[in-house]
Parts: structure tokens; C-alpha cells; sequence
């Protein structure tokens, strides 16, 4: 019994410590189908082609850093300062997305809300593959603030 509880509050806790987790399990509590939540079609052509060109500009920095010419000090310190604006800029964006789900969530506005949840998504996403070339960053000994 005990184990049950623990296990039921751990999991709680995981859901409600995420934004993404615990929008999702807001809207549902509210009765928001988010079964199609990502056929809906709702996000515009616009957000979808900068989603596109954001996740080329991630590709094409993940394939400099594998083949970054450390010994050249100026290419080195402008890869990282394109490599710190792109993380900002991803990371600004889907807290700022997260603060408009939040908003659209006490306001109970599910339709904005639903939306905003796909878009943090989006940029979640994004944010996620730039955490996974931390440990290469840091292996070249790179000055790139990505914390």
C-alpha cells in the first residue's frame, strides 16, 4: 500500500513539475480531447515552415560542431555565438509559449490553450535536441551557456 502511495505521488509529481505534462493533464481534466491534438491543423504555415527552418539551422549546427576547426580562434567564437543566440532563442520561445498556455489555462480558454500547448511542444522538441549535444560541447571545450 505504501509502495502504491509512493509510486502514485512520484508520478504526480513528474507530471506536475513539467509544463508540458501538466498542461496536458489540465486540458483533459477539462474535458479537451488531445487525442488529435497534432493532426488538428490549427498550427499556421507560417509556424510550421519556421518550425522547419529552425530544425535545418539545428542540423547544420550539429554537423559544424562535429567538424568545427578548433585551431581557427575566430570561426571558433563565432559558431559560438551562433550556437548560444540559437539555444536562447529556442529556449526564450517556449517559455514564452509556456507562460501563453498558462495564461490561456487560468482564463480557461482551451481552444487558445490547445494551440500554445502545440507550439511549446514544437520548441520543446527543439530545445531537447540541442540538450542532446551538450556533452560533445562541452568535450570540445566550447564557451556555449546551454543551462
Amino acid at each position: 500500500m505504501a509502495l502504491d502511495s509512493s509510486s502514485f505521488v512520484n508520478q504526480a509529481y513528474m507530471v506536475l513539475s513539467d509544463p508540458i505534462e501538466r498542461s496536458s493533464y489540465l486540458l483533459k481534466l477539462s474535458g479537451c480531447d488531445m487525442s488529435n491534438q497534432d493532426k488538428s491543423g490549427e498550427e499556421t504555415l507560417e509556424f510550421l515552415s519556421e518550425m522547419m527552418t529552425l530544425n535545418e539551422n539545428i542540423e547544420k549546427t550539429i554537423e559544424t560542431l562535429n567538424s568545427l576547426d578548433l585551431s581557427d580562434a575566430s570561426l571558433k567564437a563565432k559558431f559560438e555565438a551562433n550556437l548560444t543566440y540559437l539555444y536562447r532563442d529556442i529556449s526564450y520561445r517556449f517559455a514564452s509559449e509556456c507562460k501563453l498556455l498558462n495564461t490561456c489555462l487560468r482564463h480557461r480558454e482551451w481552444a487558445n490553450a490547445k494551440l500554445a500547448l502545440s507550439r511549446a511542444k514544437y520548441f520543446g522538441k527543439l530545445r531537447d535536441l540541442l540538450h542532446e549535444i551538450r556533452p560533445l560541447v562541452r568535450l570540445k571545450n566550447l564557451n556555449v551557456d546551454m543551462y
